[in-house]
Order: C-alpha cells, then structure tokens, then sequence
C-alpha cells in the first residue's frame, strides 16, 4: 500500500508541477521520466526529434519541490548540460517566459553570472560539459548545491559517445563529475537517436545505475527518404541539382516550403550560399530589394563555424516562427534541439557519418506531422569517412527505410509502404497517382526521385 500511496504522491507532485508551467497534459513517455526521476532513478529517454523532451526537465524541480515540501530556501536545483551555445540560449530563453528561474553558465559571464550561479539563483542552470568537468566543479562539494542539487541532466545525450571520443573530450568525462556528487544525485540522458550499443556505451560513460529506459523509435513515418548520386557541378562549384530549388525559390519566394541544407564539407556552405544570393539577385531578400546584410531579411542564411553569434541566433530565432527565411545551409551545428517550424525538405549534400547523426538531423522536417522529404546527395568522394551502414543506405536497391533503421530498437518495418516510404518503394508502388500527389506536396522532390 506504502508504495502505491508513493506513486499516487508522485504523480500528483508531476501533474501539479506540469500545470503551474502551463502545461495541460503530459504525454505518457514525459511523465515516466519524470516519475522515474523523482522516485531517485537514473533515466535514459530517447524520444523522437519535435517530442518534447525539454518538458522533462523543465518540470522537474518544481515537481521535486512539490513532493518533497521544500521551502523557498531549499528549492531543488538541476544542472543542465548541453552541447552548444546557440541551443541553451534559445532554451533559457524559452524557460524565462514561462516563468521558470533559468540561466547559463560560460566563459564569458558576468561577475553577477557568476554570484548568482553560486548563490543557487537559478533552479535550472545550463552549462558545456568543459564548465561542468573543467571550471564548476567545485559547485558539488559548496553547501548549497549540496543541499539542493538534485539532477544533472545530459541533453543531446549521443554527443557523449559522438564527440567525447572525439573532438570533445569532457563529454566523456562526466563520469568523474559524479564520483564527487552525493548518491541521491540522478542522472536523466536524452537524445532522439540512439541504437542499443549506442545507448550502452552512454550510459557506461555517464556511469549511470540501472537506469529506467524509455524508448520510442525515431522513424518518422510522414518523412519520405531518397538517395540521389551527384552527375556534375555548375560554374559556381555546385551541384547542378540545385538549380531545381533555385527555380522553386524564384517562383515561390516567401511561399516556398523551408529547406535545410545539411554540407558535410564546411566549405561548401559559402560556396552554396554566394550561389543563391548571386543568382537571386534583389529578390534574395525579403521585401524584394531589401538591405541584404541585415539577416532578418535574407530568404537563404549559412550557419556553420565562420557564421557571427548574433546572426547564428537570428537563424535559430527565424527558424522556430514564421519568418521570410526559406534555406538554411548549414553544418552538424545546426538543428540540434531547436525546435524547428514548417521544414519540408531536408537535404544532406555529402553522407553522414553514421545513422545516429542522419536520423538526428532528417527528424527536423515534418514536425507539424505534415509530409516531409529526405535528400542525400552522393557521390564516391562524399562517401569517405562514413560507416559501412550509411554507404549501403546511400546504395541500397531495397528499402531504405528498412536499412536505416534496423538497428534502433523499438522500431517496426516497413511493408508495402509504396510511395509514402521511400524513393526504391515508390518505384514499385502501385498507386496510379503518386507522382502527382508528391508534385502537389512539393514539386521539387519528384525531380530528384527521377532525376
């Protein structure tokens, strides 16, 4: 009875929280993290990119807070980690209009940052995982967070594997972080995509206990997946394809459906960017004439390394509303849980290096559930540096979808999904229609299917 009593206690202190954060309903997968979490359990959540896998955190303290009466003094605090500066701004951003005590820790503070860091002002604090292993540590043995730290939360969790091996080497070393945290300290992980070995190898680094897994499979059955091998370049160093989008950017302008252009390679999103603004002329922004070099402006924008802060900003910002922005050229960097609005074309110019990156970034299309594409543009030079798993897909003869993915869990095949799937389905499809229908959608995309 003791235990059921606990549940009913938990739940309400969820439910409650939920609501005062203007949250009507909690789908059920948000809930059992949260559960989980204030019932003293790691949890490992990997919810589909547009799920709403923020709410979790968001939540969390004032549900903590509820459930265990704490006084104002004593409010919970969580950490946040996160992978980029872009992302945590627009969240803190996001969490100080709902009333929520949010701020972010990093190398350019402000003194006043920083006191109020120590002081406990903030009930979530974002942070790089370089500030957390590296600069705050001493934040777990001061006695206000010794007191009131209750969670560090990994977002984007796949970064610990992808780029703590890498090029980011304190994402591999959180684990140290918690040798010196107090036991009743969770660790929540969140991402979109992760296979098993994947999620494994997370929760070993992370040294997580026994985590509550919640798992929903990636596949968004609304995203249409091609592959389209590249024949020739045009005279501005670019894919001849892309003349197709710079005709359907002419005629539609501030009409057209958004696009986001994923380049493997850094230095072909000046490349890409010069040729539209060059071939646009006046109408490349937005009214027709407009001064290009203020980004609000622009119908075509570049958001990669050598992208200033303050218009990297202006991108995510255009990106999550309605904006005359039509085409984001951009790197890995971008995307990553932004909450991206009306994408109808995703396009990958060069292989991604794994399926876990591919499926991460293709998922920013369709969030509105409406029919969305998947582009991958190849050719033998773009297949360098990729696994074996992303050069079949690219080459595959069956199913791509099917390909893609076979190795998360939780996921179903496709069968006989004709022209919803993919473009070697839709060759096989039965339905007398499909090509117009897909012309209908978005006329840009039976070209490439059949280019």
């Amino acid at each position: 009875m003791a235990a059921e009593q606990e549940e009913e206690l938990v739940e309400a202190a969820v439910i409650n929280a939920a609501s005062a954060l203007g949250f009507s309903t909690l789908k059920d997968e948000q809930k059992f993290c949260i559960c989980e979490f204030l019932k003293g359990r790691d949890v490992f959540a990997i919810l589909p990119t547009g799920f709403g896998k923020t709410i979790c955190f968001t939540v969390l303290p004032s549900a903590i807070d509820i459930y265990e009466k704490r006084k104002d003094e004593e409010k919970a605090i969580i950490i946040v980690v996160s992978p980029l500066t872009a992302l945590i701004i627009d969240q803190v951003a996001d969490l100080l209009r709902r009333g929520v005590s949010a701020g972010y820790i990093d190398a350019d503070s402000t003194k006043e940052v920083k006191e109020n860091v120590a002081k406990g002002f903030y009930s979530i604090l974002f942070m790089s995982p370089e500030q957390l292993v590296d600069r705050w540590r001493k934040l777990f043995v001061s006695s206000t967070y010794k007191s009131r730290l209750v969670g560090v939360i990994i977002d984007e969790a796949h970064c610990v594997v992808k780029w703590g091996l890498t090029f980011r080497e304190s994402f591999s070393r959180i684990k140290e972080v918690r040798s010196v945290m107090a036991t009743s300290i969770g660790i929540m992980a969140l991402t979109a995509t992760a296979t098993r070995s994947l999620r494994l190898k997370v929760e070993e680094l992370l040294g997580m206990r026994s985590p509550s897994v919640v798992i929903r499979s990636p596949d968004k059955r609304n995203l249409r997946l091609s592959s389209l091998e590249l024949k020739g370049l045009n005279s501005f160093g670019v894919p001849k394809v892309f003349e197709y989008l710079l005709e359907e950017l002419r005629e539609k302008l501030t009409r057209m459906p958004r696009v986001m252009i994923f380049c493997k390679n850094k230095s072909d999103c000046p490349k890409l960017y010069a040729f539209f603004k060059a071939q646009m002329g006046k109408y490349f922004s937005h009214p027709p004439g407009a001064n290009p070099d203020v980004a609000h402006c622009r119908l075509v924008d570049m958001f990669f390394k050598g992208t200033s802060a303050d218009v990297k900003e202006s991108i995510i910002d255009n990106f999550t509303k309605k904006s005359c922005l039509r085409i984001a050229i951009c790197t890995d960097a971008f995307g990553m849980g932004v909450n991206c609005r009306d994408v109808k074309l995703i396009i990958h110019y060069g292989v991604p290096s794994d399926p876990e990156t591919y499926v991460q970034q293709i998922g920013r299309g369709g969030r509105e559930g409406t029919n969305s594409y998947a582009v991958v543009l190849h050719s033998k030079k773009l297949l360098e540096n990729c696994n074996n798993h992303m050069i079949t897909y690219v080459q595959n003869v069956t199913c791509r979808r099917n390909h893609l993915f076979r190795d998360f869990e939780n996921t179903t095949p496709s069968i006989n999904a004709g022209c919803s799937c993919c473009d070697i389905c839709m060759k096989n499809c039965t339905c007398h229609h499909c090509i117009d229908k897909l012309s209908q959608d978005y006329s840009f995309i039976p070209v490439l299917f059949n280019h």
